[in-house]
């Protein structure tokens, strides 16, 4: 049986691999497609994984959370959704948040950035 080589020649088109697929994922919501409304965000790393916390810190706290809060300093509050991504999506995420925001900026003026805003690294 005679071994097989690979071959030395470079693919043709996109540059992927011969037997290798590319495909453009294009997220297509429906009606029911779930939305949530986030005023807080805590992101965390691991080695294999990034991960997001979200949450609505609502506007107006009961009178127990607002006691709590008076006396802890703290304002505990349900994540809405923890989303977890493989390290490779973060510089994708950073730019098109960035290509986001200037063009959000360009149409409505510039984003002020308030002292504590919500969002914590962890």
């Amino acid at each position: 049986m005679a071994a097989s080589k690979k071959s030395s020649r470079k693919p043709k088109g996109n540059g992927a691999e011969p037997n290798e697929l590319r495909l453009k994922v294009v997220v297509d919501p429906t009606e029911d497609t779930s939305a949530h409304y986030i005023n807080h965000a805590e992101i965390h790393h691991s080695l294999n994984e990034f991960g997001m916390f979200v949450a609505r810190v609502p506007p107006r706290l009961s009178a127990a959370k607002l006691e709590q809060a008076k006396q802890s300093g703290t304002v505990i509050v349900e994540p809405l959704l923890h989303l977890l991504f493989p390290p490779t999506m973060v510089p994708g995420l950073i730019r098109a948040l960035t290509l986001q925001r200037e063009a959000y900026e360009t149409r409505f003026g510039r984003i002020k950035e308030k002292p504590e805003d919500g969002a914590k690294n962890g």
